[in-house]
């Protein structure tokens, strides 16, 4: 099949780009034609990874008239392309790609594979309605789609890959102290971690270690030094997992996700992972008990007393159970959700 795949502007550091990866390099990309479309003219250094055989296409349609110029791109591309099937990871270019469609008589389906809660979209979330299929990367991801009118038997439940770790990342030796850690953006829009702050306040036998960057990043490192937060900035690593020596717990705060990237990789690793259950992607992921915890949105108190328990000890886990509680989202298994996904595309 010749699969066309579209991607919105991306910053190279995140879930959809890892994703992507894993899927490329896989039989997938040897038994279809791929091309992949990218918004990006920085941050490309992980298409690195991508192997050979697939074609990349970059452009840069964001500015002004912007549907226009993204339409104009658009049609110029599948004037000199015939696809059978485009997979877009937006939203943004769905009703464009509809539109091309018709115009030039294309027979393409069109699938939606988006990588956060529809949520976010707002008013413009119905605007997945020009898809004719969809790829849903977490169960709770698969129920939105429903609720916004699109039919069961339209969403394929895919997940995201999970790799199971070579490795298991260290417990902290010294008990005095439990080592929180946390990966990801600094963003409080999406990421909440003054929600983990708030939490934290008036304890001390603890360490947090935060991996990553982002727009809030100093207001952050404000609220802890004015909060006495133990907390360490490590700013953005490339593999913060071959940074992190010992660890007893991943902590996620999220107000919203897609999948949950930083999640998969802790448990992978045998680390338990204390996470709010927000739309959507921890749900699929964290077993109360076997491989962490899950607490309400914005319920600090119940936070709270999660990390206080932590901080006590009160649990006993099994590092190689948490480690194997997410075989079901292996590479094999996400490629064979995604080939028989394929076939019924094609099928009908």
């Amino acid at each position: 099949m010749n699969i066309l795949i579209t991607l919105p502007y991306t910053k190279g550091r995140g879930g959809i780009e890892t994703v992507v990866t894993e899927l490329l390099n896989s039989s997938f990309s040897i038994q279809n034609d791929v091309v992949v479309l990218i918004q990006n003219k920085e941050y490309t250094d992980w298409l690195d990874n991508i192997p050979d055989r697939v074609k990349v296409v970059s452009c840069f349609w964001n500015g002004r008239n912007k549907v226009a110029r993204m339409g104009s791109y658009l049609w110029q591309i599948f004037l000199h392309n015939d696809f059978d099937l485009v997979i877009d990871a937006g939203i943004k270019s769905l009703t464009v790609l509809k539109k091309i469609r018709s115009i030039l008589k294309r027979n393409y389906k069109i699938i939606s594979w988006p990588h956060f809660s529809l949520s976010i979209y707002k008013d413009k979330e119905r605007s997945f309605l020009d898809a004719d299929y969809f790829w849903a990367i977490s169960s709770d991801l698969k129920k939105e789609l429903v609720d916004i009118g699109v039919p069961e038997e339209k969403i394929f439940l895919v997940y995201n890959p999970v790799s199971l770790a070579k490795n298991f990342i260290n417990v902290q030796e010294d008990k005095s102290i439990t080592k929180f850690i946390y990966v990801g953006r600094l963003i409080e829009e999406q990421k909440n971690l003054t929600e983990l702050f708030q939490a934290l306040g008036g304890k001390d036998n603890y360490q947090l270690d935060i991996y990553g960057d982002g727009l809030d990043r100093i207001y952050y490192e404000g609220i802890c030094r004015d909060n006495k937060i133990n907390a360490v900035f490590h700013g953005w690593v490339d593999d913060p997992w071959s940074q992190i020596d010992e660890a007893d717990y991943l902590i996620s705060t999220s107000n919203y996700e897609g999948f949950g990237m930083s999640i998969s990789e802790a448990i992978t690793r045998g680390i338990p992972v204390i996470s709010s259950n927000c739309p959507v992607g921890p749900n699929d992921l964290v077993m109360n008990g076997i491989n962490g915890f899950l607490y309400s949105l914005h319920d600090v108190e119940k936070l709270h007393q999660i990390l206080q328990d932590c901080m006590n000890n009160q649990y006993l886990w099994d590092r190689e159970v948490i480690r194997h509680s997410l075989d079901k989202y292996s590479v094999e298994n996400y490629i064979d959700r995604i080939n028989k996904s394929l076939e019924y595309f094609i099928l009908r």
